[in-house]
């Protein structure tokens, strides 16, 4: 199974073969997309480096290994600034030339299996923020909401003509980054979520999924309100899914069979170490996200990783992530033969014990299935899969077998600084 073949069963909810670190992407990109402008500049230029995007916004790095951030805002005097600024055209030759450039080289390189990717990067509110001044825009959707409509349905015009570029280029699937969390909460209400952001979202993510490409939205921060509606939307991966600001058990089970997640792994323990460390949570995350399918496995922030840091979080996903994806030792597979052997006689149509239902643990409801699957595999024998994608909330997810889930690791209390 290749490595995009493998993807598409993740995302479908069927029977992958291993738990990949990360979506396996090829990204393609219009000019400004990363915050570059028509004169040059962007984040690899050296700390203390200052240049104006396509968009008028003025960015300044401050720090190594960290991204820029916007000093000058455009559209500061809002909603007044709007009556004389000139918006970038999606179909200007010196913003998407790159995207063909780019989607050529990724095929005359051979990216057949993994997906052509296009970036919507700062897709809407961060867009609208970095135009108007983060103050400016929250203040605005409330005292000005008219306007705020109106800058919001002109990024996304941008954004729809990028689109479409991306869809004759052939890309497989798009990806949207939007930070609505904190790490204690919502950045923006649900309320204000729905008003003002999801229509927007909806023209772009239609557009793309009535062509057959699927959706990745990035959402640094806390977005458990916010599951429904990327449901909802049609989004097929959710990412990073940040481990100190989520309930990942909650998160997951609201999830499971809806909606792939990507990340999970808590950038503040890639950081320190050590790689014993880094191999006992990938082993957790593993097991809590990804028993049932829908997850790839990966970093919950992007961060400046000591090197030795993030390989190990990779050999980890490599060493561990077969499906299905527990971790096991013979005691534990003994304790779980026996579970299984009376849930068997409880399941069974001619079992007396069937209306008498024996006290099985929990966990036996969960993993004997897993087990069937991967004893099945083991002998060679492909069967149906035992994951679909459905369209309702799935039920809470047992806990793992005693010492089935691999402890050692426990989720940092300290929230870690998102670097972007």
């Amino acid at each position: 199974m290749t490595p995009k073949a493998n993807a598409l069963e993740i995302i479908r909810f069927g029977t992958p073969e291993w738990v990949p670190f990360g979506v396996p992407w090829r990204r393609i990109s219009y000019l400004g997309c990363d915050h570059q402008g028509f004169e040059g500049g962007g984040h690899h230029l050296p700390v203390g480096s200052q240049w104006t995007d396509i968009w008028g916004t003025v960015w300044r790095r401050e720090h190594e290994g960290v991204m820029g951030f916007p000093v000058g805002n455009p559209l500061a005097d809002f909603p007044a600034a709007m009556n004389t600024y000139t918006w970038p055209d999606p179909d200007d030759e010196r913003i998407v030339s790159q995207i063909y450039k780019q989607s050529d080289k990724a095929r005359q390189e051979g990216c057949e299996d993994v997906f052509l990717t296009g970036s919507h990067r700062d897709a809407l509110w961060e867009k609208s923020y970095m135009l108007v001044g983060m103050e400016n825009m929250m203040c605005a959707l409330l005292t000005e909401p008219r306007g705020a409509k109106e800058l919001l349905h002109r990024i996304m015009d941008f954004h729809l003509g990028i689109a479409r570029h991306y869809a004759e280029a052939g890309v497989e699937i798009v990806g949207l980054s939007d930070d609505l969390g904190m790490q204690t909460g919502p950045l923006l209400s649900l309320e204000l979520v729905r008003e003002f952001l999801v229509p927007e979202y909806r023209r772009l993510l239609e557009f793309q999924t009535s062509r057959g490409v699927m959706i990745r939205f990035h959402s640094c921060g806390h977005v458990m309100h916010l599951l429904e509606a990327f449901i909802d939307l049609g989004v097929d991966v959710l990412n990073p899914i940040q481990a100190t600001a989520n309930d990942l058990d909650a998160l997951r089970r609201a999830t499971q069979g809806r909606m792939a997640i990507e990340g999970g792994v808590n950038s503040d323990v890639i950081v320190e170490g050590p790689p014993e460390r880094i191999l006992s949570l990938v082993r957790k995350r593993l097991w809590q996200l990804g028993r049932e399918g829908g997850y790839f496995c990966g970093p919950d922030q992007g961060m400046p990783w000591p090197e030795a840091h993030i390989r190990a979080v990779e050999q980890a996903v490599q060493q561990h992530g077969a499906y299905p994806s527990i971790s096991l030792d013979e005691r534990d597979m003994l304790v779980i033969q026996r579970q299984v052997l009376l849930l068997d006689r409880y399941l069974s149509r001619s079992s007396p014990l069937r209306n008498h239902p024996p006290a099985i643990p929990s966990p036996a409801r969960s993993v004997w299935p897993l087990i069937c699957e991967r004893m099945r595999r083991q002998e060679g024998v492909r069967e149906a899969a035992p994951f679909r994608r459905t369209t309702s909330r799935s039920k809470p997810t047992p806990a793992p077998p005693p010492g089935g889930a691999p402890s050692g690791v426990r989720d940092s209390a300290e929230p870690s600084r998102p670097a972007r």
